[in-house]
């Protein structure tokens, strides 16, 4: 499961190809899909989004689309989520699989439901390990996006090279 940031940052980076080396493939909302070909993206993600890249796919959350029953009520904590992060959290619940999520409030929401979750550098760090991905470059890619990370973690996946 992923949330929107996590594929957009990989696929600005060059390296979404590592998502089905490691996972085998990452399911997204309908929600996250659409954020992920808005026209507010970069040309470069929507693109590859509409190109249905192998890896990623979309999926629907529950037997509404994801859309909460009439009269049933949002849990409390993901109501101050978008809904990107809200439908990738209940969609990891209903799959009973991890999530990409690189938002704070959204791992800590996932991490309450139980949720393994990893991020951009955690993906990124692991695709270093087992050779599929170049740190020195996606650190480079990354630092020319709107990505922040402390350089604690820019040095943790640098320290992945093989």
């Amino acid at each position: 499961m992923s949330d929107t940031s996590p594929i957009s940052y990989l696929v600005l980076t060059r390296t979404e190809e590592a998502i089905p080396e490691l996972y085998g493939e990452a399911l997204v909302p309908e929600s996250v899909h659409r954020e992920l070909v808005h026209p507010n993206r970069p040309d470069v993600v929507r693109e590859r989004i509409s190109d249905s890249p192998a890896g990623i796919k979309e999926e629907t959350v529950g037997s509404s689309n994801g859309e909460r029953s009439p009269g049933k009520e949002e849990p409390g904590d993901l109501q101050d989520l978008d809904s990107g992060e809200r439908e990738a959290i209940r969609l990891s619940v209903q799959e009973e699989a991890g999530l990409l999520i690189d938002e704070r409030a959204g791992r800590t929401v996932a991490r309450m439901h139980g949720i393994k979750v990893t991020g951009t550098i955690g993906v990124l760090g692991a695709a270093a390990q087992k050779g599929l991905i170049d740190p020195g470059r996606a650190v480079r890619d990354l630092r020319q996006t709107s990505f922040r990370a402390s350089a604690d973690l820019y040095c943790w996946l640098l320290d992945k090279r093989q």
